[in-house]
């Protein structure tokens, strides 16, 4: 992706989006899916059922369906690229997350096929960043004080972006990913 400008305002359709939108940040060429919405099911008075809904809805179907909208934009680029942001729960749920972790899994299994799907177009990238927990605003209430700061993961995206690095894990993310590449492998070759 070279030294290109990273975020820039553009305007679609009339509607302006500047760096950061509900799910976004947006470029000319680039756009950057990250929804996301953190339910702790474990609690039995939570309506769970409406809530995974929101959460699949917000941190999947959203990503799919911004993707769709402005997929043939990038494809007219000359250097374009999708970049899902997922999470380490793509390698293991846990009890307080387990649709967070689904949703993030599907994220995962969709990249993957977006990725494979333009494989062939030189022109469009798909990546995807494996964060794990993000000291934001957001993450507070499931303890992102503990977590790793934002520019961690922005520097990690951005050398991943100037060396082509599709898959971007970031921090422990590194040890599943690795693990898992691994074990991958291993099967390849038979030793599984």
């Amino acid at each position: 992706m070279g030294n290109t400008v990273l975020f820039e305002t553009y305007e679609l359709s009339g509607l302006q989006l500047k760096n950061r939108m509900v799910m976004a940040p947006m470029t000319r060429s680039r756009a950057a899916n990250e929804a996301a919405f953190v339910n702790d099911l474990s609690d039995p008075n939570n309506n769970t059922a409406e809530k995974a809904y929101i959460e699949i809805n917000t941190n999947y179907i959203s990503v799919i369906h911004f993707t769709s909208l402005l997929t043939p934009l990038l494809l007219q680029q000359e250097d374009a690229a999708i970049i899902n942001i997922s999470s380490i729960a793509v390698f293991r749920s846990n009890k307080y997350l387990p649709t967070y972790s689904a949703s993030k899994a599907a994220l995962h299994s969709y990249t993957e096929g977006l990725r494979d799907t333009f494989a062939g177009n030189e022109k469009l990238n798909v990546y995807e960043v494996y964060p794990p927990l993000v000291n934001t605003d957001f993450s507070a209430e499931i303890g992102g004080a503990n977590g790793i700061p934002p520019s961690e993961v922005a520097d990690e995206l951005l050398a991943a972006l100037d060396k082509n690095q599709f898959e971007v894990p970031v921090g422990e993310t590194k040890i599943y990913a690795a693990a898992t590449q691994e074990a991958f492998a291993n099967i390849v070759r038979g030793k599984a």
